[in-house]
């Protein structure tokens, strides 16, 4: 038990905060505006909160994603399972720091791609992300 308490510990070490986006969705559809989480190497970024606003009405978020020089969006993956989180008005949903790091271009879904859930009001995500040191 003491070993994973230390473990805890040190994982909030390597990380600092480097910025908070404001990401808009439109009413009528599920996913949100693009938005970058900077990828410049060697430094690593990552998603690792999203704070939902009190006019979503979906039930989980999923993601798509695309890097750069390309035009097509790809919907997120993590060992063959969509990555997709529950998802409720008025939460802050924490994200493991490893599943979306440095993607060039985001956009969050709400719902998930086969099931996605149309927004009925424009709502403003605000999206946490971390450098990874």
């Amino acid at each position: 038990m003491k070993v994973l308490a230390i473990v805890f510990l040190m994982s909030f070490s390597v990380l600092a905060q480097v910025d908070f986006k404001t990401v808009s969705a439109d009413s009528g559809l599920a996913l949100s505006d693009a938005f970058g989480i900077g990828t410049a190497q060697p430094v690593k970024r990552s998603v690792i909160g999203i704070e939902i606003p009190s006019g979503f009405n979906g039930d989980s978020l999923s993601f798509q994603a695309k890097n750069s020089g390309s035009s097509t969006w790809f919907n997120v993956f993590n060992q063959g399972v969509q990555v997709a989180f529950p998802a409720s008005a008025s939460r802050f949903i924490i994200l493991d720091s490893d599943l979306l790091v440095n993607m060039d271009s985001l956009k969050i879904r709400s719902g998930t791609y086969t099931d996605p859930d149309s927004l009925t009001a424009d709502i403003n995500y605000r999206v946490k992300i971390f450098e990874l040191k």
